[in-house]
Protein backbone atom coordinates (compact mmCIF):
# COMPACT_ATOMS: atom_id res chain seq x y z
CA UNK A 1 0.00 0.00 0.00
CA UNK A 2 2.81 1.82 0.60
CA UNK A 3 4.64 1.71 -2.65
CA UNK A 4 1.29 3.00 -3.96
CA UNK A 5 0.80 5.66 -2.27
CA UNK A 6 3.86 6.68 -2.82
CA UNK A 7 3.48 6.45 -6.88
CA UNK A 8 0.29 8.29 -6.73
CA UNK A 9 1.89 11.15 -4.25
CA UNK A 10 4.49 11.31 -7.15
CA UNK A 11 1.85 11.27 -10.10
CA UNK A 12 -0.33 14.09 -8.52
CA UNK A 13 2.78 15.96 -7.45
CA UNK A 14 3.81 15.53 -11.14
CA UNK A 15 0.91 16.68 -12.56
CA UNK A 16 0.21 19.45 -10.60
CA UNK A 17 3.82 21.07 -11.35
CA UNK A 18 3.23 20.40 -15.23
CA UNK A 19 0.00 21.86 -14.98
CA UNK A 20 1.12 25.36 -13.35
CA UNK A 21 3.99 25.44 -15.99
CA UNK A 22 1.85 25.12 -18.86
CA UNK A 23 -0.40 27.93 -16.87
CA UNK A 24 2.38 30.08 -16.66
CA UNK A 25 3.86 29.68 -20.13
CA UNK A 26 0.99 29.68 -22.13
CA UNK A 27 -1.14 32.75 -19.92
CA UNK A 28 2.82 34.49 -21.42
CA UNK A 29 2.26 33.24 -24.69
CA UNK A 30 -1.11 35.29 -24.60
CA UNK A 31 -0.10 38.26 -23.27
CA UNK A 32 3.06 38.16 -26.15
CA UNK A 33 0.64 37.41 -28.36
CA UNK A 34 -2.17 39.92 -27.48
CA UNK A 35 -0.05 42.76 -26.79
CA UNK A 36 3.06 42.18 -28.61
CA UNK A 37 1.98 40.59 -32.09
CA UNK A 38 -1.49 41.79 -31.85
CA UNK A 39 -3.14 38.75 -32.77
CA UNK A 40 -3.67 36.41 -29.56
CA UNK A 41 -4.48 32.87 -30.46
CA UNK A 42 -8.14 32.05 -29.33
CA UNK A 43 -7.96 28.64 -27.57
CA UNK A 44 -5.30 30.55 -24.86
CA UNK A 45 -7.65 31.54 -22.43
CA UNK A 46 -9.57 28.69 -22.57
CA UNK A 47 -6.76 26.30 -22.35
CA UNK A 48 -5.69 28.18 -19.41
CA UNK A 49 -8.89 28.52 -17.75
CA UNK A 50 -9.45 24.55 -17.81
CA UNK A 51 -5.64 23.89 -16.91
CA UNK A 52 -6.61 26.39 -13.50
CA UNK A 53 -9.53 24.04 -12.84
CA UNK A 54 -7.31 20.85 -12.87
CA UNK A 55 -4.95 22.27 -11.23
CA UNK A 56 -7.32 23.21 -8.49
CA UNK A 57 -8.82 20.21 -7.65
CA UNK A 58 -5.69 18.42 -8.07
CA UNK A 59 -3.63 20.95 -5.67
CA UNK A 60 -6.74 20.45 -3.47
CA UNK A 61 -5.93 16.42 -3.54
CA UNK A 62 -2.21 17.42 -2.71
CA UNK A 63 -3.12 19.70 0.45
CA UNK A 64 -5.45 16.92 1.50
CA UNK A 65 -3.32 14.27 1.35
CA UNK A 66 -0.94 16.57 3.23
CA UNK A 67 -2.95 16.97 6.01
CA UNK A 68 -2.60 20.98 5.65
CA UNK A 69 -6.43 21.61 5.10
CA UNK A 70 -8.37 23.89 7.49
CA UNK A 71 -8.50 21.87 10.83
CA UNK A 72 -9.68 23.40 14.10
CA UNK A 73 -8.00 21.48 16.80
CA UNK A 74 -9.14 23.30 20.24
CA UNK A 75 -12.01 20.98 20.93
CA UNK A 76 -10.50 18.23 20.03
CA UNK A 77 -7.29 18.90 21.92
CA UNK A 78 -9.34 19.63 24.99
CA UNK A 79 -10.87 15.97 25.37
CA UNK A 80 -9.87 12.92 26.82
CA UNK A 81 -7.54 10.86 24.27
CA UNK A 82 -10.32 7.90 24.03
CA UNK A 83 -13.00 10.95 23.09
CA UNK A 84 -10.85 12.66 20.23
CA UNK A 85 -10.31 9.18 18.63
CA UNK A 86 -13.90 8.70 18.22
CA UNK A 87 -14.44 12.14 17.23
CA UNK A 88 -11.37 11.77 14.68
CA UNK A 89 -13.23 8.84 13.57
CA UNK A 90 -16.47 10.46 12.74
CA UNK A 91 -15.17 12.84 11.07
CA UNK A 92 -13.00 11.30 9.04
CA UNK A 93 -16.38 9.14 8.02
CA UNK A 94 -18.14 12.33 7.47
CA UNK A 95 -15.46 13.29 5.16
CA UNK A 96 -15.50 9.66 3.27
CA UNK A 97 -18.89 10.44 2.83
CA UNK A 98 -18.58 13.88 1.24
CA UNK A 99 -16.31 12.89 -0.69
CA UNK A 100 -18.28 9.88 -1.76
CA UNK A 101 -21.09 12.11 -2.96
CA UNK A 102 -18.18 14.31 -4.65
CA UNK A 103 -17.38 11.51 -6.49
CA UNK A 104 -21.19 10.49 -7.80
CA UNK A 105 -21.86 14.30 -9.22
CA UNK A 106 -18.85 14.64 -10.55
CA UNK A 107 -19.56 11.42 -12.52
CA UNK A 108 -23.41 12.82 -13.68
CA UNK A 109 -21.63 16.33 -14.33
CA UNK A 110 -19.42 14.51 -16.62
CA UNK A 111 -21.75 12.60 -18.19
CA UNK A 112 -23.61 15.49 -19.14
CA UNK A 113 -20.44 17.20 -20.03
CA UNK A 114 -19.99 15.23 -22.98
CA UNK A 115 -22.88 17.18 -24.76
CA UNK A 116 -21.52 20.08 -24.13
CA UNK A 117 -18.14 21.21 -26.21
CA UNK A 118 -15.88 24.21 -25.60
CA UNK A 119 -15.86 26.43 -27.68
CA UNK A 120 -12.10 27.11 -29.39
CA UNK A 121 -10.65 23.90 -27.94
CA UNK A 122 -12.94 21.69 -29.57
CA UNK A 123 -13.05 18.94 -26.50
CA UNK A 124 -15.88 17.87 -24.87
CA UNK A 125 -16.31 19.79 -21.55
CA UNK A 126 -16.62 16.14 -19.42
CA UNK A 127 -12.45 16.63 -20.21
CA UNK A 128 -12.35 19.52 -17.45
CA UNK A 129 -15.35 18.16 -14.96
CA UNK A 130 -13.91 14.88 -14.99
CA UNK A 131 -10.79 17.01 -12.36
CA UNK A 132 -13.98 16.49 -9.55
CA UNK A 133 -14.37 12.45 -9.90
CA UNK A 134 -10.45 12.03 -10.57
CA UNK A 135 -9.76 14.52 -7.34
CA UNK A 136 -12.37 12.92 -5.27
CA UNK A 137 -11.59 9.50 -5.67
CA UNK A 138 -7.88 10.64 -4.62
CA UNK A 139 -8.87 11.87 -1.74
CA UNK A 140 -10.84 9.00 -0.86
CA UNK A 141 -7.93 6.82 -1.68
CA UNK A 142 -5.84 8.57 1.02
CA UNK A 143 -8.87 8.87 3.25
CA UNK A 144 -8.77 5.24 3.04
CA UNK A 145 -4.68 5.32 4.09
CA UNK A 146 -5.54 7.00 6.61
CA UNK A 147 -8.35 4.97 8.19
CA UNK A 148 -6.13 1.89 7.58
CA UNK A 149 -2.98 3.19 9.63
CA UNK A 150 -5.61 4.33 12.50
CA UNK A 151 -6.51 1.12 12.76
CA UNK A 152 -3.28 -0.38 12.67
CA UNK A 153 -2.01 1.88 15.19
CA UNK A 154 -5.40 0.78 17.22
CA UNK A 155 -4.54 -2.02 17.69
CA UNK A 156 -1.11 -1.97 18.59
CA UNK A 157 -2.03 0.25 21.43
CA UNK A 158 -0.99 3.51 20.22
Amino acid sequence: MNLLRRAIDRAVDGATILLLLSMVVIVFAQVFFRYVVKDSPPWTEEFSRFNFIWLTFLGAVAVFRRKNHLVIETLVSSLPQQVARILNVLVQMIISALLIGLFVWGLELCRSGMQTWASSMDIPLAVVYLSIPVSAILMLFYELCWMLDFLKDYAEGK
